[in-house]
């Protein structure tokens, strides 16, 4: 069992992975110099593909 999960329990280390992967995605994202509606769906297509 990983560490992580044992510190968070299973539905907490997932909870974890899902907010780190969102925070990624809208780092990526922050850096683009587009409209906003194409920095929110570049975020959106980001987390879909991590999930």
């Amino acid at each position: 069992m990983p560490i992580m999960e044992k510190l968070y329990g299973f539905k907490e280390f997932q909870t974890v992975l899902r907010a780190q992967v969102a925070h990624d995605c809208v780092n990526e994202v922050n850096g683009m110099d587009d409209d906003p509606c194409e920095l929110v769906t570049h975020a959106l297509h980001c987390i879909l593909q991590h999930y």
